[in-house]
């Protein structure tokens, strides 16, 4: 499957930890949101969506719950973002470089 092979060379542990889980959650887009920051850091994969319209920025999608990564592993929107460079996947709140310096925005459900 080409977005394991991607999302492998992103992220082995995640790839490997979406792999193991055997159920698949259904994922409710949220609206897409354009903002003009540097970085975005979206809480939650529903917010995948906003990808298209702020590609070219750094994006960091935050998603807790693997079931919903394997709910959507055949989204074409996925592929593109594990085809990325700028864009982030990650499974834990912990951030995957440092952003000092950088403007960002931190979109929820709540925003």
């Amino acid at each position: 499957m080409l977005i394991f092979e991607r999302l492998e060379v992103k992220d082995p542990l995640l790839a490997f930890q979406v792999r193991c889980g055997q159920q698949k959650k259904e994922v409710e887009f949220l609206e897409a949101v354009f903002s003009n920051k540097e970085l975005l850091i979206f809480d939650g994969i529903e917010w995948l969506h906003s990808y298209s319209s702020n590609k070219g920025r750094w994006m960091i999608f935050i998603e807790e719950d693997l079931e919903k990564v394997r709910g959507i592993l055949d989204d074409p929107l996925l592929l593109a973002l594990m085809e990325d460079n700028q864009a982030a996947l990650v499974h834990r709140v912990k951030l995957p470089f440092f952003i000092g310096g950088k403007e960002f925005d931190f979109f929820t459900h709540a925003h």
